[in-house]
């Protein structure tokens, strides 16, 4: 009777297999490490990308907010106020002579704009000139020391024009302003003074 051959274990196959599964294993382990690297480049380029896009805007919001532009979108007369005591009672040739007012016109929008200066009695002084002041019809004036106006001839749907222009974008303009009480117009001496507001109107 023949004798069965014993089923031999070979050891090497086993620990072959051995070292593959365990070679699988680290594999997978450095494919999650990579894959976690990866995932945490992408959320820290995303988180800049927002914050950069959230605060770009931000700064575009505080710049050009409506809020922000109140008091910049405009035009208006910088040096506006007129005063005339009884030392400017002259006649014309006095008055071209006279130290001018200065007063300058600023466009703050960005457009050209058209514009008129009217002169106004100020009423909202309070002073210890003595007197009651000049009416407007007894002043004459003059923008270039050539020219001379009565203001009572600039006299447009009730205003007293001094001048009408235009002003570019984003611009100002420096005028003089030669003003003066006619002598041969005033004729209540009493009255020896002028309190005034150059006002700017856009048209």
């Amino acid at each position: 009777m023949k004798k069965k051959k014993a089923f031999k274990v070979n050891k090497n196959n086993s620990t072959n297999i051995l070292n593959n599964i365990n070679k699988i294993k680290a594999n997978e382990k450095k494919l999650l490490f990579y894959n976690a690297i990866l995932m945490l480049v992408v959320i820290i380029f995303v988180s800049y990308i927002t914050v950069f896009a959230v605060g770009k805007n931000n700064i575009f919001d505080k710049k050009y907010s409506a809020s922000n532009l109140t008091h910049e979108d405009t035009v208006e007369v910088i040096a506006n106020k007129i005063y005339l005591d009884k030392s400017l009672i002259v006649r014309d040739s006095v008055g071209l002579e006279m130290t001018p007012f200065n007063f300058k016109i600023i466009n703050k929008k960005k457009h050209s704009v058209e514009y008129r200066i009217k002169l106004v009695s100020d009423y909202n002084v309070s002073c210890d000139c003595g007197g009651d002041g000049v009416s407007l019809d007894t002043l004459r004036f003059s923008l270039d020391r050539k020219n001379i106006y009565s203001l009572k001839d600039r006299l447009y749907n009730g205003e007293y024009i001094i001048m009408e222009g235009q002003i570019d974008a984003l611009s100002t303009s420096s005028q003089e302003l030669y003003i003066w009480i006619s002598n041969s117009l005033l004729k209540d001496k009493s009255k020896s003074h002028f309190h005034g507001l150059l006002v700017l109107e856009e048209y």
